[in-house]
């Protein structure tokens, strides 16, 4: 089943706050295709962890609010600097969950924008050049009968 409307906007938020257009590489979350990227990875879990995934978009989301003191506001809706004040504090919350929730959630975000080709492409990695030549495949070295 294909993410909702209102967690791929939570996606694209955080692809937003932790991906900024500006930093080291000037492509940005929403450009890198960070949005497609989770939700295809997603869509591929198993259903108990594709559950969870979703449970943690909407979890994220509405914890802005609690811990802003103001339960009705989300993330998806927060300026740029709460968001990444929100991210900030997740990650270094001496609390162990927040933390733990914060890491697997960065860690497919990452997987997200660093497979992106712009993204390699401002990283240096170059695409391998295609070459018309054929090349003679690796003859297996030839082992030695011990007698």
């Amino acid at each position: 089943m294909p993410l909702s409307k209102s967690e791929r906007r939570v996606i694209k938020a955080i692809g937003q706050t932790i991906f900024p257009r500006g930093g080291a590489i000037d492509v940005d979350g929403v450009d890198a295709g960070v949005v497609e990227y989770v939700e295809d990875y997603v869509e591929r879990l198993p259903p108990w962890n594709r559950m969870q995934m979703r449970a943690l978009f909407l979890a994220f989301d509405r914890a802005f609010g609690i811990n802003a003191s103001q339960p009705g506001r989300r993330f998806v809706d927060a300026h740029p600097d709460e968001r990444r004040a929100f991210l900030d504090s997740w990650e270094h919350s001496s609390n162990y969950y927040p933390r733990m929730l914060w890491n697997g959630l960065r860690m497919v975000f990452t997987m997200a924008y660093a497979e992106a080709p712009a993204v390699k492409l401002g990283m240096g990695e170059a695409a391998a050049p295609e070459s018309d030549v054929e090349t003679e495949p690796e003859q297996p070295a030839r082992i030695r009968k011990l007698s």
